[in-house]
């Protein structure tokens, strides 16, 4: 027991904050266990791109299974319907470079698509929908910007286009306007009550933010609701839930939501850091464990601490 208590004293002291791992306002992060170690570059939350499920024809660029693991955010994603369509064109001709555009993206010609949706707005200068997707494409491209002005066009003409609100709060976040973004989630959340990407964004973000009490809550609503749907993007929900858990030294909770996910991401290295040092945290210490999941950190560019190191040779 004294043995372990001096491990757990030499550790707590340079363990990182889990969420702050996930910063808001740059396209990539730094991420160092220790104040002195070299700075280690990876996905960050910022790097969210998913895509707008507008209609049908958008499917997601890579699936749960086919996507590199690494942070759930890395990846454009997309869960679409029939009735994700706000406004539907009455003009022929606009509703058929729509559907063109749709297909050209679907075929990654980003560029054509582009031009067409662009076409299909000049016809129906009401045509939401082509505004979501043209906002995609360029946000896709990283285009924020300009991705933003046609998201708050859509807006204009449709305020309680949901899609358009989820997707300007993507954007958002990935220009570091949290407040707006935070503004935009509760606005979905309020225009709809059950689609869990309202909940999920505003986790993500407080979590981000190391307010990881309010991340919790969000990202636990999130989790309900991908669960009720069956949506695969239920192992994001619970990725951000471990790390909370982890931030507020929840360490059972952390490897109760990482170790059933980590096939999904086990070549992301903090959270083979974060479960590293849960297996030192929780009783009983598994050595073994833990240095295995340190050492693949550690493989995947993480600088592990010396302590933490010198926790795991025996």
């Amino acid at each position: 027991m004294k043995q372990k208590s001096s491990i757990v004293c030499a550790i707590i002291p340079l363990l990182f904050s889990a969420c702050s791992i996930l910063p808001v306002s740059t396209p990539t992060m730094i991420i160092s266990p220790t104040a002195a170690a070299a700075p280690r570059v990876i996905p960050s939350i910022t790097q969210v791109v998913r895509s707008s499920p507008i209609p049908l024809t958008d499917t997601p660029t890579t699936t749960i299974s086919e996507r590199p693991a690494q942070s759930p955010e890395a990846t454009i994603r997309s869960e679409g319907s029939e009735e994700d369509v706000f406004c539907p064109s009455s003009n022929e001709e606009a509703q058929k470079a729509y559907n063109d555009a749709n297909n050209l993206r679907d075929d990654g010609k980003l560029t054509e698509a582009e031009q067409l949706f662009l076409h299909a707005i000049e016809l129906d200068p009401a045509f939401c929908d082509a505004m979501d997707n043209l906002g995609q494409i360029l946000r896709q491209q990283g285009r924020v910007d300009e991705a933003v002005g046609w998201y708050l066009m859509s807006l204009e003409i449709m305020p309680g286009n949901t899609m358009a609100l989820q997707n300007i709060a993507l954007a958002y976040k990935l220009q570091g306007e949290i407040e707006k973004a935070i503004d935009a989630y509760n606005k979905l959340i309020d225009l709809a009550p059950d689609n869990p990407e309202g909940y999920f964004g505003l986790g993500s973000i407080y979590c981000s933010l190391q307010q990881s009490e309010n991340a919790i809550e969000y990202l636990e609503l999130a989790e309900k609701l991908y669960k009720q749907s069956n949506s695969p993007y239920v192992s994001d929900a619970q990725y951000y839930l471990g790390f909370a858990h982890f931030d507020l030294q929840n360490y059972i909770e952390a490897k109760k939501y990482l170790e059933p996910i980590y096939d999904q991401f086990s070549e992301d290295g903090g959270i083979n850091y974060v479960l590293g040092v849960c297996y030192l945290l929780v009783e009983p210490v598994d050595v073994v464990m833990a240095r295995k999941y340190i050492l693949k950190a550690q493989e995947l560019g993480i600088q592990v601490p010396a302590d933490v190191l010198k926790a795991i040779e025996n």
